[in-house]
């Protein structure tokens, strides 16, 4: 009955090998997605006050409650304004990409305005994910001039 299952010596080794790298791939990609995740959760917990506080009090590390509790007191107070600098930065950030695309948008063609717009547009959640990619491949782009590129 399980004569036709049989495989010679070669064909197991490749099958382990096959199975093998099948599985590594499957591990990676499910580490590299959490991963990922608890890099994005750190970075939306310095959103925060509460989430920079306890980012600080991670790092220092604190030998005693009593000092534990002098970092609590001074980031109560500073928090909050750093939480506040970030948003009136990205909000002054965002002012200025406007000011860029206004300029630009005389310069450009349409296809190379879409491409910046696709380029700079916020990407949701997971907005790194996207980082890499900067538009058509090499080959599709127009050459450059410049001959340090």
């Amino acid at each position: 009955m399980t004569d036709w299952i049989t495989f010679s010596p070669r064909t197991k080794s490749i099958l382990l090998l096959v199975c093998t790298l099948l599985l590594g791939v499957l591990l990676g990609a499910v580490l590299n997605t959490w991963l990922a995740q608890e890099r994005f959760e750190r970075i939306q917990a310095l959103r925060s006050a509460q989430g920079f506080e306890r980012m600080v009090e991670r790092s220092v590390a604190p030998v005693s409650d009593e000092q534990s509790e002098q970092i609590s007191i001074v980031m109560e107070e500073w928090g909050p304004r750093i939480v506040q600098q970030r948003r009136e930065h990205r909000r002054e950030t965002r002012a200025l990409m406007d000011s860029v695309r206004t300029d630009l948008r005389p310069i450009l063609s349409d296809e190379q305005m879409e491409r910046l717009e696709e380029r700079l547009r916020p990407r949701g959640r997971y907005r790194g994910e996207q980082r890499l990619r900067r538009g058509p491949d090499r080959e599709e782009r127009p050459q450059s001039n410049n001959p340090n590129r």
